[in-house]
């Protein structure tokens, strides 16, 4: 039978610490990765988030225009009373502005999705 090897107190804690530096240069290593993954993502949803506020306040911004116009078409009286006002002109600016509201909203969601995609993209560089 063979006589296992005996360590001193002193090699022993040595071995410890040993294992302790290895431990913690490797978390170091660790967060370093994180935060060269992390802080890139977390500025560019801060941008995202900044755009989709200032699209919000551009959306907001057409639609009261679109209802204080509307309004104001309502309230305006024909000098001839027989003839009818055309609806081409008001439906083609109706169309252009529903458009525009349109677009906005599409670019909205597009940029709600990038952030949701960004996490899948990070999660899965976390698993490599």
């Amino acid at each position: 039978m063979p006589v296992p090897d005996t360590y001193s107190r002193a090699e022993i804690d040595d071995m410890v610490h040993g294992i302790y530096r290895a431990h913690e240069m490797s978390l170091d290593d660790s967060y370093k990765r994180l935060d060269d993954v992390y802080y890139p993502i977390n500025d560019s949803i801060d941008r995202l988030t900044a755009r989709m506020d200032m699209l919000k306040e551009e959306i907001y911004m057409i639609q009261r225009q679109t209802a204080i116009q509307s309004e104001a078409s309502i309230d305006t009286t024909s000098i001839d009373g027989y003839t009818r006002p055309s609806i081409d002109t008001s439906h083609a600016s109706l169309r252009r502005r529903m458009v525009t509201i349109k677009l906005l909203e599409d670019k909205l969601d597009e940029i709600n999705f990038c952030p949701d995609w960004m996490k899948e993209d990070f999660s899965q560089k976390l698993e490599d």
